[in-house]
């Protein structure tokens, strides 16, 4: 399920709650469950982006360069399908020339949430070797 859809499943249930001490607890609980989203998000990214980079690796050795595209993983066998960023439900960005994959935009999910070195307004990009 995407990040984004757990997350508003998680508001909804909130608001469906008219138990005050309930209310609080969920209140107090939402800090965890948006850390706990990012978490899976970060380790999401992170094998995709490897998963990408080994086979971005695999094609530039094979043909001597980059492809132009991530399509070309997929249709040279190396990738079963396209891997698609759960923060923005597109495919991951990927610019040959600059030789980088790049995945969120702001992986700020929560303000009082945001893990270690994922400021608001960054993003998680991979420069291949």
């Amino acid at each position: 399920m995407p990040i984004k859809t757990q997350r508003k499943a998680f508001e909804a249930a909130f608001t469906k709650v008219d138990n005050p001490l309930g209310k609080m607890f969920l209140a107090q609980q939402i800090d965890h469950f948006i850390i706990v989203l990012i978490r899976q998000l970060r380790s999401h990214y992170f094998e995709d982006l490897l998963g990408q980079t080994v086979a971005l690796q695999c094609l530039e050795r094979r043909h001597g360069r980059l492809p132009e595209t991530l399509e070309a993983l997929v249709s040279e066998g190396l990738l079963p399908k396209l891997p698609i960023d759960p923060l923005t439900e597109k495919p991951y960005r990927y610019d040959p020339a600059q030789r980088t994959l790049a995945a969120g935009r702001d992986l700020r999910l929560h303000p009082t949430a945001i893990p270690y070195d994922h400021r608001p307004g960054t993003e998680l990009t991979v420069t291949l070797p």
